[in-house]
């Protein structure tokens, strides 16, 4: 979740003035997703974004829901600190991640005789 400080969200005069959680959360997108390791069968989904209230208004909160599934049990701490270590170019706004869930899939072998 991307959070811009209470003084700063609802500003529709000076939109300067204000820090948009919209806009912080869609810079960490992109890191979000270089998460994704194909060859350690690692894949990260961005697949819910949502904030704001409105198109004039700067956005005082936004989150998004991000589904992770891994395959090797060691890529568990790198994926788990990676969404810790966001920061966002405007220092005013606030990123947490208030929860993480990672599924482990398990390989599935066919045997063709």
């Amino acid at each position: 979740m991307a959070q811009g400080p209470p003084a700063l969200r609802r500003n529709r005069l000076d939109p300067f003035a204000g820090a948009s959680a919209v806009h912080a959360l869609a810079e960490a997108v992109p890191q979000i997703t270089a998460l994704n390791a194909p060859e350690r069968g690692t894949t990260v989904n961005v697949g819910l974004i949502s904030g704001g209230t409105g198109r004039n208004v700067i956005a005082a909160r936004a989150s998004c829901g991000i589904g992770i599934r891994i395959a090797e049990p060691e890529e568990m701490k790198r994926i788990d600190a990676a969404p810790h270590a966001l920061a966002p170019s405007d220092r005013r706004v606030r990123l947490t991640v208030t929860a993480l869930a990672v599924g482990l899939l398990r390989a599935l072998a066919a045997d063709a005789s």
